[in-house]
């Protein structure tokens, strides 16, 4: 394990919600009338979104793209209302204004956007999308925990909005075969297909 990148939620900023509780509020009132973007059907992005309408009981519309720029450019120009998108990918556009973020989609807040409340904040419990970055190398290799915890490597990757994190072996397949049954579920429930 290299470590996860949460996915934030972030919406244009035209809509009038500062905060999930008046953003859920909004949708609530306005059925229907929001899409969430994502760069394709079936990968993280759009399942957190898929997960949010369920667990808020919202009517959202998906509208998927082939990569991240294009869904971006259509969340600034209002084309889209909202999207769930990586730490990494959001944060210049949080700090420049261009869009609002509203909750980290993970227990914990992100160290690089420390003012914005995680789910757990919210009391919204086990709503955990984060993106994971894991190498499989033959038994045996120690490099890449002893990478992960280089003090100049670890800073950059936290500087990308990466949550550095080094596991054993037997603790990353169990990681991952906890979230491949999460995800799993989750595909299962929205009916997602991969394009």
């Amino acid at each position: 394990m290299i470590g996860t990148i949460p996915n934030v939620l972030i919406i244009n900023k035209s809509i009038p919600a500062n905060n999930l509780k008046e953003f859920v509020a909004y949708l609530k009132a306005n059925p229907g009338a929001v899409n969430f973007a994502s760069p394709g059907a079936g990968n993280s992005s759009h399942l957190s979104g898929e997960m949010f309408k369920r667990r808020m009981g919202v009517d959202i519309r998906h509208m998927p793209y082939k990569v991240d720029p294009p869904e971006l450019t259509e969340l600034f120009g209002g084309h889209v209302q909202m999207m769930f998108a990586t730490v990494g990918t959001a944060l210049p556009h949080i700090k420049t204004g261009e869009v609002k973020a509203l909750v980290v989609a993970d227990p914990n807040r992100s160290a690089a956007l420390p003012g914005v409340p995680s789910m757990a904040d919210l009391q919204i419990e086990n709503f955990d999308t984060d993106t994971w970055f894991g190498i499989v190398v033959p038994a045996g290799t120690p490099a890449v925990n002893a990478a992960v915890n280089d003090p100049n490597i670890n800073a950059r990757l936290v500087g990308m909005g990466l949550r550095p994190s080094t596991m054993s072996s037997a603790a990353f397949t169990g990681y991952v075969q906890h979230e491949s049954v999460k995800w799993g579920q989750l595909v299962q429930l929205s009916g997602a297909t991969v394009d």
